[in-house]
Order: C-alpha cells, then structure tokens, then sequence
C-alpha cells in the first residue's frame, strides 16, 4: 500500500479523482488498477453515531464506461452502490431532532436499519474488500511486484465533502487495524472545486451551493446518504465535464434516475422498517399511530435481538453478472436519449435509431399523488393518465392540437378509502370530487399497489404472455416526491419491478422545449407550465387532473408548430378530452362510497336521491368542549374526525382550529 499512497501523495485532488473514473495516470503501481471509491459521510448526535452514508464506485467498472459515459456521465452514477445505515443502537435519537421524521427522507439508496455488530461486518466488507490475486498483468503494467502477490486488500479512496469522515467509524466500531489502513488517499469536493476554477465566492461554498453552481436541484433532505451521493455526484461532474461535449439530456433528469435507480436494489441484510416511537419493525415512524405520549424509551437497543440480522457474504470474488436482460438493454440504450427524444417516439412523431426492438412496446404512465398536509404519509388521491406506444404510432397524424394522440389516453382517478376523508382545506387545497379526467373509484391501499403493480407489469400480450412484459416510461411533474410517496404509502417501489426503462420529468422537459427557462435553478410550476401550453389550469391539486394536465402539456410540447396554432383550439380539445374520459370504465375498487355511514353504494350526498341519513355518532366530538364540535358529533364516524386522525385523543389548538372550521362547515351543508 505505501507505494500507492506515494503515488497518490504527488497528486492534486482531481487527479486522484479522474484517476478513480478509470483515467490512466503515468507510473501507477499495479494494485492501483483496483482502486474503489467510496463516497462517506458519518452523521453523529450529539456524538453518537446515528446514520451513515457510503456509496461505492470501483475504478475497473467506471473505466469500463469512460468512452461511453452517458449524458452528464449517467452509466457511471448507475452503477454507483448506494447505501444508506441507520444504527438501530442509537435511532431513538431521532426523536430529539426538531423534525423527527427526517431522516426518513432519503433519496439515493434503500435504506436499512442494523445493529453494531451488523454494521461493524458491512463496513469490514467495503474497506476489506479482497483483491483477486492474479498470476499474469498485462504487459502495460510490466511484470507482477511482490507487494501486489503478497497483498490481501485492495486500496481505498475516500471522497468527502469537506470534513474527513473516517475518524467516526473508527471511534465506533474498531475494526481490524489492517482495514483502515487500506485508505490510500482522502479527497474533498471543495477542494476539488478550487482546483478546476470554482473560487468565484467570497465565502467557502455549502454542498448545497456547489450542486446548484453545477445546474442541479438539491432536495430538502438532511441525510447523510444523500450528502454523499451529491458529493459523488459533483465531483464527477467537474471531472468528467471538460472532457465531454455537453449533453442534450438535462442534469436533473440523470440525478432522478440515478437516485431512483439506487433505491430499487434491496440488501438482503439489516431491516427496512423500524419505528423509533414505538420500537415496531413492522413500520416506519412516520406510519405510527400511536400518540406523542407513547414514546418508546430505546435505551437497550443496543441489543441484537430487537434486529432481524442476516449475515454479510464474504466471498473474495462476486460471481458473474447474469447478461442484461432486453429490457435492461433498452434502459441503457435510452440512457443516450433526452426525454423529449423519448417521448416523442412514444407518441409516434419521431422514431429512436439503434435502440432495442423492445422500444416499440413502451408503455408511458403519468401519474400524480395527493396527501393530507395534516399527515404527509396519509395518501389520499392517485391519478394514472397512461397510453400504450403502439396505439400512438398506429394513428395516421397526430392532428391539430394532438387531439388524436390525446384520444388514445386512459385516465384513473384513485381515492384511497382509508383517507378518503381527509380533506385539504387550507394549504395545498383541492377537491376529489371536481376530478375531470376519468372515473374516480374508491381503492383501498392494498388495491392501489396492485392497480400500480398491473400498471408497470403490462404484458406485451394477454394471450402469449411468455413474451413478457412492456417497458414502462415513467412522466411526471416534480416526479421525487410523488415516487417517494408511493414508497413510503403503498410500498410499491416501481424501479424493484426492473420494468421502468425512463423517467421523464415534464420540469426537465420543459428546459429541453423551451418552456421554461434555465437560469437560477428555478424550475417551472405545473401551473404556469399549462398556461405556457395554453389551455385553463382547473382544480388543481386532484390526482387525476394534475397527472391529465401534465401529460397533455408535454403533447403540447412536444408538437411541431404547425399542429398548435395560438388560435385557442387547444381548450376544445382539453374539453372534450375530458368529456370522452367519463366514459371510460374500469374495475379496481368501488365506483361509490358513503363517507358518512362507510358504506359502499351510494356516496354521502346521494342516497336514494337524497342525503345519506344513517345514524352516526363521532365520540371525539361528542366529548368536546366546543358547543358546535359537539352538535357535528352526528354528522360523521369517529374514524372520520380530522383531529382524531391527527392526534388521536391527543388535540392541539391548532389541529381544534381547522376541526372546529370543518365542523362548521359540515353543519352549514345539512
């Protein structure tokens, strides 16, 4: 290892870096060629280590993609090892923070709940990762050393932000002495930044900073998983820029599928679930219903017991790779293509060259989720607006406004039955029941993740389904937030199904059309991305019409000029797309369902003809000291009470406020 580290010692930090992406550097020392790059960051509090972050990238995989990086070097983000650590001993930390749940918002890697000895084991993987010992070295690297024969690891580099971040492993697991001493060299991405001319601020920048000066958005997370990954992520943009001509494909649109791509890999180690209120490993925090007052003291979880643990594989060498299969082969073929390119094959005003023939059994599935903003893991709506590629290209002209392309749509407007009650009535406000795209139906969770789990799972044909399944091209407007919903609600991780072969985010697609600009950052709203288009943006905050409007806008897009004359045609079309969509049946679920009685067949303002007048009686309400809380008690269940499913029997003034509005306004409707 000592001549490696002298090799790397003579290096500026991005030298060592391009080095890492597989660049070749004179007088490397043979063991070098095996170098891995791990991207860490260690989150402590107040000094106890709580989450860790740590993705990893071997030189001999990235050079393997150096000549055919992919648009903002998409292969090599793809094939980064994305993880994400929650230390089950020291999780019930978590409830200390001032947001909770925050921790909970990770974007790239599953992340996994272990305990210390389990944790010890995987970080003795990664940084004792075995070199295979070969006989022969290709004649470039001249004959084998006695070093490289006698050497057990091989060499690590770490990338970091700013802070080097090893000295927290070390204090809390130990670990063999000889595997720390395989770090070789540590770099830093402000660092980095310097080096290639980034030094415009007066001030040292934030990671924050520097991912916006690279053109990319960075959620509001607070992980340490999602730190590093945007660590990765710039520096090897700064490294791989200058040597690349600039790509159509929009840097967002490669960060959201690389970030969706790392999350559909599960380790089969560690837990996925744990709750640090109330200790369960059957939930998250967020999905608990148990009051504040119930809080879970973890003080012996440190035990080993309390984690389903499954042993690490140490094998010295992974067994081959099965060979791609054709939908992967496409997922890689379109990773070269922009979404307007995509897309537009899709909708049959163009066709991809050199692509896999599967491309011509795409399928595009625009979807869009609401919640309750009293509980942002409470789903309440999900809107699908999908069409199959085939129809599309079957159709002789899109016509004017592409009211032949929009014909061949389907729409599904999902409300989901356990939170179908909960309404939004002061942020975020809309109104299920003013959906204007498609038959609106009752689903429970459990039918709504097998609605989508059909949706993504399309065979190519009902009567020969050894042919498989069609690929899936995912369109959306802001699409992380609705596909993090979809995991953290309904657990349906689409990228775990290995059917989605794009993500197109209509904000990014945008910025390739034209719509929006491209300066500050900024990314259009859905709102104002419909007006650009030039048709009514009409109850907005419903499901189904969010996804509609997001689709037709991108039709709209997408257009040559000559189909979408500014002759206010556009708004006709919208409509009588609408009105056609009432007409479309389907299957999943109920088509009616009383909010008031809980009964299916009838909705609360149609029974018979009349209102639903079955007797119901919230016992929340009933033992309020509100006078008009108190007279609604008979107006609904207790199920169906805002501040019983806010707090339980817990109520804060704030919660009483918008339940007392609520019970005013149910009174006002008898």
């Amino acid at each position: 290892m000592d001549s490696i580290g002298a090799f790397f010692k003579g290096k500026d930090k991005i030298e060592i870096l391009e080095y890492c992406l597989g660049f070749d550097k004179p007088g490397a020392p043979a063991l070098a060629e095996h170098v891995v790059l791990i991207a860490l960051e260690c989150g402590t509090f107040p000094k106890h280590l709580v989450e860790v972050g740590l993705h990893i990238l071997e030189r001999k995989d990235a050079r393997s993609r150096l000549w055919s990086p992919g648009p903002h070097s998409a292969n090599i983000l793809n094939n980064v090892a994305y993880h994400h650590l929650r230390l089950l001993g020291e999780a019930h930390f978590a409830n200390r923070f001032e947001e909770p749940n925050m921790l909970e918002d990770n974007h790239f890697g599953t992340t996994r709940f272990v305990d210390h000895e389990e944790a010890k084991e995987f970080l003795q993987e990664c940084f004792g990762r075995r070199v295979k010992m070969e006989t022969t070295i290709p004649p470039t690297y001249g004959p084998v050393t006695e070093e490289y024969a006698e050497c057990e690891f091989g060499p690590i580099v770490l990338l970091n932000f700013q802070k080097p971040q090893l000295r927290p492993l070390q204090s809390t697991f130990g670990c063999h002495p000889s595997i720390w001493k395989n770090v070789v060299a540590t770099i830093n991405a402000r660092e980095i930044a310097t080096e290639q001319g980034f030094n415009w601020r007066e001030d040292p920048r934030t990671l924050q900073q520097l991912t916006g000066d690279l053109g990319i958005s960075y959620p509001n997370s607070y992980t340490t998983a999602d730190r590093a990954a945007y660590t990765l992520i710039d520096a090897v943009q700064m490294a791989m820029r200058p040597r690349f001509p600039p790509a159509q494909e929009t840097i967002m649109s490669v960060v959201n599928f690389a970030m969706l791509h790392s999350q559909s890999l599960i380790p089969d180690w560690g837990t996925g679930k744990f709750c640090t209120k109330c200790g369960s490993h059957h939930h998250r925090r967020r999905q608990c219903r148990l009051p504040q007052a119930w809080l879970f003291k973890l003080e012996n979880m440190s035990n080993p017991d309390l984690s389903p643990s499954i042993s690490l594989d140490h094998g010295c060498v992974a067994s081959p790779a099965p060979p791609p299969s054709e939908t992967q082969q496409l997922a890689s073929a379109l990773a070269m293509k922009t979404g307007r390119q995509v897309l537009s094959h899709c909708l049959g005003l163009s066709t991809l060259e050199g692509v896999p023939s599967a491309v011509d059994n795409m399928i595009v599935v625009a979807f869009d989720t609401e919640n309750w903003v009293g509980d942002h893991d409470r789903l309440t709506e999900l809107g699908v607006s999908t069409f199959d590629s085939r129809d599309m290209r079957a159709l002789n002209g899109a016509d004017m406004h592409g009211e032949n392309l929009l014909n061949q749509v389907y729409f599904y407007h999902a409300r989901i039955l356990e939170n179908a009650h909960l309404l939004n009535v002061k942020f975020c406000v809309g109104d299920p029941d003013q959906n204007h795209y498609g038959q609106t139906r009752f689903l429970t969770a459990v039918e709504a993740k097998s609605m989508l789990k059909e949706m993504f799972e399309w065979p190519v044909d009902p009567r020969k389904l050894e042919l498989g399944v069609c690929p899936i091209v995912v369109l959306g407007h802001a699409l992380n937030g609705d596909m993090a919903m979809l995991r953290s609600t309904l657990d349906f991780d689409a990228m775990a199904l290995g059917t989605v072969v794009k993500i197109i985010d209509t904000q990014c697609l945008a910025k390739e059309c034209g719509y929006a600009p491209s300066i500050n950052g900024n990314q259009i709203g859905l709102g104002n991305l419909v007006a650009k288009c030039g048709f009514e943006y009409r109850d907005p905050h419903t499901a189904s019409n969010d996804a509609a409007m997001t689709l037709i806008s991108a039709v709209q897009m997408l257009l040559p000029p000559e189909l979408k004359p500014n002759d206010g045609g556009l708004q006709k079309v919208v409509d009588d797309i609408e009105a056609a969509g009432k007409h479309q049946q389907w299957n999943w679920g109920n088509a009616q369902y009383c909010l008031r009685c809980g009964k299916f067949g009838h909705t609360k303002d149609n029974y018979r003809n009349k209102r639903c007048f079955a007797k119901v009686k919230c016992t929340h309400c009933a033992a309020s000291q509100v006078a008009k809380r108190k007279q609604a008690a008979g107006t609904h269940r207790t199920e169906c009470c805002i501040s019983y499913a806010m707090h339980g029997t817990e109520v804060v003034p704030a919660v009483e406020a918008v339940a007392n509005a609520i019970a005013g306004q149910v009174l006002a409707e008898k």
